[in-house]
């Protein structure tokens, strides 16, 4: 897998113990992990706190929208309670509405010599160049593709002689606004955020196999209020955007076909989901309210992609993650509407917390928890520390400190 950019490695960190933070449209969840070398000197993690409730979450400006007491404080409070432990510092996911995505490619001279390290090194730095603005903090930046003298991808490009490098890259960056409000909200529960993780990317790193991302894969987590989604090829992440379509909506179909309260919505879409079975005087069923809605959701994911110049045939399987991906009777209109095989994305790894976390709902946590341990175990780094809230200054400081992916991936 291609890496983004580094950060400090975890064996500095609170003795290898850190908190994740999904703060969703619909959800504040906490867990607290582990991470340690058992007797074979093997890293590995365990969860050992937990907590979730739901909340009317994150505003769009980075802040806590008006709920009963402080859920962030509470939630941490109730995995430090079941850790017994304190927790100091945090990584937080951000929400897949705030990511932007950029997609860029840098060609340089090479003038018949071989390419070396510093070529690649060069390329990525303009890459985050052109990607950086002013109102934006890039969190995650890495090559997709090389190819010499614009002929077929090479998987390494060092050491071939060409006229030109060209590497395609992926950027992923948030408002710097919203990420200065998200980390002030935290630290006023005592807590210091030590980075921030894009939740698609995050997501779609828990639920994907291997070979799903070589073949080409789409992963789609579809949340409270957003359906975020990131596409896989060649193992690297090359695209991610958002539909603002989510499980609330539905709920809200639902309550309107049938007078419904919310909570009756709800509990109805999540018994019974896309059933097909006619209603009492002849209403409509559950598939004729919640399919049309899905078939927006899946449309408007379709366009983006369509825009980034991804085409499904490119893909080979679509994973749907998230609260709503558990729909009875969601993979045939999936598959329908989006031309690919489907599977439910559950998180692969529960990292030996409760069952709870092993639902689709818990994708981002379980990916973030994946990445994490990566980073402990030195297979790659894959945080964007915010210490440094540039992506640039990190790129000026030195090949060998930020872009240690080339090392460990060739």
């Amino acid at each position: 897998m291609v890496k983004p950019f580094s950060t400090p490695p975890l064996s500095d960190r609170q003795g290898g113990l850190i908190g994740i933070i999904d703060a969703g449209c619909g959800k504040i969840a906490c867990v607290m992990t582990r991470y340690f070398r058992d007797d074979n000197v093997q890293p590995t993690a365990e969860i050992i706190g937990v907590s979730h409730r739901a909340s009317k979450g994150i505003a769009s400006a980075g802040f806590l929208q008006n709920d009963s007491g402080d859920p962030i404080a509470n939630v941490i409070e109730s995995a430090e309670t079941m850790a017994s432990e304190r927790l100091k510092e945090v990584l937080v996911l951000v929400n897949g509405r705030q990511i932007i995505s950029h997609r860029v490619a840098v060609e340089i001279e090479l003038n018949g010599q071989a390419v070396l390290d510093d070529d690649v090194n060069l390329c990525v730095k303009r890459g985050v160049e052109s990607c950086l603005r002013k109102d934006q903090t890039m969190l995650h930046a890495w090559p997709t593709r090389f190819r010499l003298d614009r002929t077929n991808p090479v998987e390494d490009p060092r050491g071939l002689s060409g006229e030109t490098l060209l590497v395609e890259m992926t950027c992923l960056a948030a408002p710097k606004s919203f990420l200065t409000n998200l980390r002030q909200s935290l630290e006023r529960c005592d807590v210091r955020v030590r980075a921030f993780l894009a939740a698609p990317y995050a997501a779609s790193c828990g639920v994907l196999m291997e070979d799903e991302k070589q073949m080409g894969a789409l992963c789609l987590d579809i949340g409270a209020r957003t359906t975020a989604f990131a596409v896989w090829q060649d193992g690297a992440l090359c695209h991610s955007g958002h539909v603002p379509i989510g499980g609330d909506h539905i709920s809200g179909d639902l309550a309107k076909a049938y007078g419904l309260g919310a909570s009756d919505a709800e509990r109805i879409k999540v018994q019974r989901g896309l059933d097909t079975e006619i209603g009492e005087e002849g209403n409509l069923c559950l598939a004729d309210v919640i399919g049309p809605r899905m078939d927006e959701i899946f449309e408007r994911v379709l366009q983006q992609m369509a825009v980034a110049g991804i085409e499904r045939n490119q893909l080979a399987r679509v994973i749907i993650t998230g609260g709503s991906s558990q729909l009875e009777n969601l993979t045939p209109i999936a598959e329908a509407a989006l031309g690919l095989k489907m599977r439910i994305g559950k998180p692969l790894n529960g990292w030996g917390g409760p069952s709870a976390v092993s639902s689709p709902a818990f994708a981002g946590l379980m990916g973030a928890i994946e990445l994490v341990h990566a980073d402990f175990s030195g297979r790659f780094d894959a945080l964007a520390s915010i210490e440094d809230d540039s992506a640039l200054h990190r790129a000026g400081a030195g090949s060998k400190k930020v872009f240690g992916w080339l090392r460990d991936h060739f």
